[in-house]
């Protein structure tokens, strides 16, 4: 966990996208058998993907330049 936050906040250091680090650590927890498959189900799936979502908009209104027109 340690080194997946490290990882994404020295992303402009390395230059792995956040969402890259958070993609690659879920097969890593899987195969150390930090993660099981029953764990994987209890997830709430609903809630992670309202907050990809609203990540992925966020990001897209402040690459349109939208922000900065509204600041």
């Amino acid at each position: 966990f340690a080194l997946v936050v490290l990882l994404w906040l020295t992303e402009p250091l390395h230059g792995v996208r956040a969402w890259i680090v958070a993609a690659a650590a879920v097969p890593l927890l899987l195969a150390l058998r930090l993660l099981g498959a029953r764990d994987l189900r209890r997830l709430d799936w609903g809630t992670l993907a309202l907050i990809a979502g609203g990540i992925a908009l966020g990001a897209l209104v402040e690459r349109s330049g939208l922000v900065a027109l509204l600041a």
